[in-house]
């Protein structure tokens, strides 16, 4: 066949570029990534909940008196962590995520062994409920806004300790409640933040999925399910995608939401993945709109059969995290990654995994992306070398003449 090319020479150019661009784009795979054991603080358990931009990690761990603690953990995989304590009196910890300022937020027992949201810092800062006795922080956000539950009186006095979503402050000043009170029922947390104000989470009493405003007067919108089932939302980005999971048959369906609240919610547990995933979970969603979670590959759902997972929305596909890790890596086949929490701005992934042999031993652990696939291009054929020297060498012949 002989392609004759006429007009502008810059077309041939162009054209040229594209075909390698087009390989490029036809060869895409998911990112290959180095593995962390981050450890924990001398026991069997260690969960990695978050990791914010600056690579700083958060999550809980269990010491060697058997107290579960809330952790900064060495990113480097150094096991240099760091307890970060607990309220006065208290004998257990969690923090549940970190922003871009270094806040930590998640929760504390108190003296009296009650569940408080608090904020770790250089004194443990209880930010108090709506009269009820347990709160928890879950998420905060790079302009310091805080969200999660804390418990009050229900309004009809029929129901005692019912948890709100809730707004709180780092000074410690009274929270806010980001649910509607004219909402029935007033049950509702929030689990999830974004950076422009959009909590996300679920209401208890119906199970539906749920975005709040964090500002102004409370505006609650339900987003539903896959069908009319049951829902949670777990995760929002900047740009206003929510991530969770939904209960279409009984089987929890990781879920990419519909926003708006107009129901066009998408399955992401029906793609096609690299292992017979049954059930999944979406927990976090970054800036990029990559989703990291958890799927299980069989129906009994068995330790052995939970996998840490990646959620590509490009390729419509779900991968099993531990098969992207470099096979060069130290720490390749040491670990099986069982759950992906958070994922930061930079395709960082942190959760965490059980030593292989030892169920029993759960560690924290760090992904790095060492290599995206779409940058790598494979040796073109020589008749497109061909065609792009062509290309080159009619353009700058064309250039001459002007």
């Amino acid at each position: 066949m002989r392609l004759t090319l006429r007009g502008n020479p810059t077309g041939v150019c162009l054209l040229g570029l594209g075909l390698l661009a087009g390989m490029s784009a036809a060869e895409a795979a998911p990112k290959i990534y180095n593995l962390t054991d981050l450890g924990g603080l001398g026991s069997n358990y260690a969960e990695a909940l978050a990791i914010n931009d600056n690579g700083t990690i958060v999550g809980a761990a269990r010491d060697t008196n058997g107290n579960t603690l809330a952790t900064l953990f060495d990113g480097a995989g150094g096991n240099f962590n760091q307890s970060l304590g607990t309220l006065l009196g208290g004998d257990s910890s969690r923090a549940n995520d970190i922003n871009n300022n270094g806040l930590i937020v998640g929760r504390s027992d108190n003296a009296a062994g009650q569940r408080r949201a608090v904020v770790f810092g250089n004194f443990v800062v209880d930010l108090g409920t709506f009269g009820g006795p347990e709160s928890e922080a879950y998420a905060v956000n790079n302009s310091g806004v805080i969200v999660g539950e804390a418990d009050t009186t229900d309004i009809t006095n029929t129901l005692d300790n019912v948890p709100n979503a809730a707004r709180f402050f780092a000074n410690g000043s009274a929270p806010s409640n980001i649910s509607p009170l004219s909402v029935t029922p007033t049950s509702s947390v929030a689990y999830g933040l974004s950076d422009n104000g959009t909590a996300v989470g679920d209401r208890p009493v119906n199970a539906r999925a749920v975005r709040f405003t964090t500002s102004g007067i409370p505006v609650l919108t339900e987003l539903g399910g896959i069908g009319n089932s049951f829902s949670q939302a777990f995760g929002a980005n900047a740009n206003g995608d929510i991530v969770g999971e939904t209960f279409p048959g009984g089987v929890i369906h990781a879920t990419l939401f519909d926003s708006s609240g107009g129901g066009a919610n998408i399955d992401l547990s029906g793609a096609a993945g690299e292992f017979g995933q049954f059930s999944s979970s979406a927990r976090s969603i970054n800036d990029v709109g990559e989703i990291v979670g958890t799927a299980v590959v069989s129906p009994g759902g068995a330790f052995d059969d939970i996998r840490a997972a990646y959620f590509d929305t490009v390729d419509d596909m779900v991968y099993d995290l531990n098969t992207l890790v470099d096979p060069n890596d130290p720490d390749f086949g040491t670990l099986r990654l069982i759950a992906a929490r958070d994922i930061n701005n930079k395709g960082q992934i942190v959760g965490w995994a059980s030593v292989v042999g030892q169920n029993n031993f759960l560690t924290a652990f760090l992904l790095t992306p060492v290599v995206e696939a779409e940058e790598e291009m494979d040796m073109p054929e020589p008749a497109t070398w061909l065609l792009l020297g062509a290309a080159l060498v009619g353009f700058a012949s064309w250039r001459r003449r002007i």
